[in-house]
């Protein structure tokens, strides 16, 4: 019995190799069935990664989408930039569900436009489109519920999005107060202090931004006190 065990291993192990050798030689599908079939094989997307089965448009569509929004946002940290990723992957969903159901109707409304004659576009349109949800009651309430709880999703992702972001710009205004104290009582060392230095999550732009605006108001407030000495 071991040496039949390690027989089978042995040929299992063999067979996997010769497997793996011959697909790395396969052209791939040729036929349009095998050609319709792999446009759908999986695909790791950058953003989440996570594999997504989708058409080769759909996923440029996709990926497009997510880097837009998530660059929008404008995340920091590894928190908020799942959360961001999160908030575009169920905004996009959201925009197909609607898709969807436009598509749902315009499909009813070209088989049910010819139940009704009303002599008027816009009451015959509303009409087919009646027929449609009383004729497609389910998927529509489907869709609905699939939509509602989506967005509930959505709201609450980006609820939580929005705390953490608003937590470290609080940080950030602290970090920069901070560093301006430091640089006023140390002078000379004005140019070396940088938020990287002291470990601050803050970045080197902001404190460019904070420390011109901080010189700008201060000179500004200068001949006010002055003119508040002479008297």
């Amino acid at each position: 019995m071991p040496q039949s065990d390690e027989k089978q291993s042995t040929c299992s192990e063999a067979r996997l190799r010769a497997n793996r050798l011959n697909a790395q030689n396969s052209p791939g599908p040729k036929t349009v069935e095998g050609k319709k079939r792999s446009c759908l094989n999986a695909t790791r997307h950058g953003i989440l990664s996570q594999t997504i089965h989708f058409p080769e448009e759909e996923m440029k569509a996709y990926t497009e989408f997510c880097e837009r929004y998530v660059a929008g946002l404008q995340p920091v940290g590894t928190l908020e930039i799942e959360l961001a990723n999160a908030c575009a992957d169920l905004q996009f969903r959201l925009h197909r569900c609607s898709a969807a159901e436009h598509n749902m109707f315009a499909i009813g409304f070209e088989e049910n436009g010819n139940r009704w004659e009303t002599g008027h576009p816009e009451s015959h349109t509303a009409l087919a489109m009646a027929e449609t949800l009383r004729s497609n009651a389910n998927p529509i309430a489907t869709l609905s519920l699939y939509e509602q709880r989506i967005h509930r999703r959505f709201v609450q992702t980006v609820k939580q999005f929005r705390e953490i972001q608003a937590e470290r710009r609080s940080l950030e205004q602290t970090q920069l107060k901070e560093l301006c104290l430091i640089a006023a009582s140390h002078p000379e060392e004005t140019e070396n202090i940088t938020p990287e230095r002291f470990g601050f999550v803050c970045s080197s732009r902001d404190w460019a931004f904070y420390r011109e605006r901080s010189r700008l108001l201060s000179t500004a407030h200068y001949p006010k006190l002055q003119k508040q000495r002479k008297r």
